[in-house]
């Protein structure tokens, strides 16, 4: 099962948020970086272009995406950095959110962040 799951999703992700841990003097807020979940497994999918087989034929840029087969605490706004063959050697930011849920069971069974370079 394990080797599975290596083969679907050939990458690991490492998400970052920036939370607030406190407030100085002045009363601004202290903000630090907080690694939320390490060494998850996921699938990402660079930026591409595409044809629209419509009137126009336009092409289509569409995002980079990371897509996760499971429930993750990923928010919008997070930076994450994927590992594994074919891995951008640079950090993303989360741009927009998926979440497909199983209607019958109530949970989440995928997640899609749209990501772009941070």
């Amino acid at each position: 099962m394990r080797q599975r799951v290596a083969t679907h999703q050939p990458h690991a992700a490492t998400i970052e948020r920036e939370e607030q841990t406190g407030t100085n003097e002045l009363g601004e807020p202290i903000s630090e970086t907080v690694t939320v979940a390490s060494d998850v497994a996921c699938h990402y999918r660079d930026q591409s272009t595409e044809f629209v087989r419509e009137e126009s034929g336009e092409r289509v840029n569409s995002p980079a995406t990371i897509r996760f087969d499971h429930a993750v605490d990923v928010e919008e706004g997070d930076t994450v950095t994927i590992d594994g063959a074919g891995a951008p050697d640079y950090t993303l930011e989360v741009r927009g959110l998926n979440r497909e849920t199983d209607v019958r069971r109530g949970h989440v069974t995928r997640v899609t962040a749209e990501v772009e370079r941070a």
